[in-house]
């Protein structure tokens, strides 16, 4: 070793290539992983709370899942319902009534919801009719339903939002009724077992509130009722129960 000369006590020529060089020379692949100086991790961190909150404000991610009640309104007719029993067979005919209603549901995604949903109708009796003589009646049936239904919404981004549901429950049929002549006196209620099924569309108006309308049919198992008949006495009479409605409403969603 000369004199003046100092020993090179750096790394070796092959660590002191860069690491891209040195992997090629060896035939292996360049593989090259970049780290952020401190400086410029701070404006990463203020982002990721700043995305959060663009995803939360996002309509159709914020509403995606969450809850909602709804009130409704609307027709309900009945169509003319068979009743027998006592020696008496005939039909029962009501007019055009309303049905109100409330919901509380939960959405399980963009696609289904389920929801506890209770309503009340009511429609006036219009007629009897047994062995081919019409009989003028009075008097009303009220049906107060608690369901239990499942939905499945279509096309949840579009502005009109089609629906389809199905659900099970319990009925209450009340009957208050007799006809002009006092022929057939019902006053007593019935607890059947109900379904119904429904179909409609949704209109958003903001993140929050919607519009709704739509239609349902009602049914419950056959009901039985004590009645009056006269000449006859007492006894039991066995009726049906089912709706056609249409309803429209309004959905506040939290």
């Amino acid at each position: 070793m000369r004199a003046g000369v100092r020993p090179d006590s750096g790394p070796p020529l092959d660590h002191a290539l860069p690491p891209s060089r040195n992997r090629r020379r060896s035939g292996s692949p360049s593989w090259r992983i970049l780290v952020l100086p401190r400086s410029h991790r701070l404006p990463l961190r203020l982002f990721v709370p700043f995305f959060l909150v663009l995803a939360l404000a996002n309509p159709t991610i914020a509403s995606a899942e969450g809850f909602y009640v709804d009130f409704s309104a609307g027709v309900s007719s009945v169509p003319d319902q068979d009743l027998a029993g006592g020696g008496l067979v005939g039909e029962v005919s009501l007019e055009p009534g309303f049905v109100v209603g409330g919901a509380f549901g939960r959405r399980l995604g963009r696609i289904l919801r389920i929801e506890a949903n209770l309503s009340y109708r009511r429609s006036d009796v219009d007629e009897l009719t047994s062995t081919g003589v019409v009989l003028a009646g009075s008097g009303d049936v009220g049906v107060f339903a608690a369901m239990a239904n499942v939905y499945a919404d279509f096309l949840p981004s579009a502005p009109i939002r089609p629906y389809l549901g199905v659900g099970l429950g319990v009925g209450v049929i009340d009957v208050n009724s007799d006809d002009a002549a006092n022929v057939l006196i019902v006053d007593d209620s019935s607890v059947e077992f109900a379904w119904n099924l429904m179909a409609g569309a949704v209109v958003p108006v903001s993140d929050a509130i919607s519009l709704f309308g739509g239609y349902r049919y009602l049914a419950t198992t056959d009901p039985e009722f004590d009645a009056t008949l006269v000449g006859v006495g007492s006894g039991t009479v066995e009726g049906e129960f089912d709706a056609h409605e249409g309803v429209a409403g309004l959905r506040l969603s939290f």
